[in-house]
This record gives structure tokens, sequence and C-alpha cells, in this order.
């Protein structure tokens, strides 16, 4: 979509639908395409400022689910993104929350 001007620019949502897609596809290498996908996207939007590249909290819900699905499941990564969340002040929501605790709890259950 990037490349090609015949179809409209993507948008937040654009990436939100390709992180979802890598998270329900449960690769190994999901979550290293999910976060590619995402520090895309920020540097677009420090680049342009543009509302419709405004990083949201379902791009990083959709990155929490992309890393535990892709069975990267240390601890660190998880509350790695959760503090990003929380340091540039976007506003978590009880879906975010429970999908964390959903990748503590598969970081926990490897970890025995």
């Amino acid at each position: 979509m990037e490349r090609d001007s015949a179809i409209p620019s993507p948008d937040i949502y654009s990436y939100v639908s390709a992180i979802d897609a890598l998270a329900a596809e449960a690769r190994a290498d999901s979550a290293e395409e999910a976060r590619a996908l995402v520090a895309r996207l920020e540097a677009l939007y420090r680049q342009s400022s543009d509302p419709n590249l405004r990083p949201n909290i379902l791009l990083y819900t959709g990155l929490v689910r992309a890393v535990a699905a892709s069975g990267e499941l240390e601890s660190a990564a998880i509350h790695s993104i959760e503090d990003h969340v929380r340091r540039v002040g976007i506003g978590v929501d009880g879906v975010f929350c429970k999908a964390v605790e959903t990748a503590l709890g598969k970081c926990r259950t490897r970890a025995y």
C-alpha cells in the first residue's frame, strides 16, 4: 500500500489490521514483523504528524498479541511494550490489559 499510488495510503487501521493478522498467524517471526511495522508507523507519524497515522492502543494491543503468539514468551518483552504505551501517554483499556495479562500468564506457564 505504501508503494502503490493508485490506492489510498495506509492509515493506523491498516497497520493495526496487518499486526492483528501476524498475531493470528502465530509464526515464529510474527513478533519481529509486528515490531518492524510498529517502528515504521511510529517513524512515519513522527515525520508527518498525520493524525491518520497516530499510534493508538489498538496497535499496541496487537503487538502484545503478536509477541505472545510468536512464542517469544519473555515477560521483559511484554513489560517493555506496556512501559512504552504508558510513557508515550496512550490510555490503556481493558482489552490491552487483558492481552498483557494473558501474555504474562503464558510467560509464567512456560517457566514451569
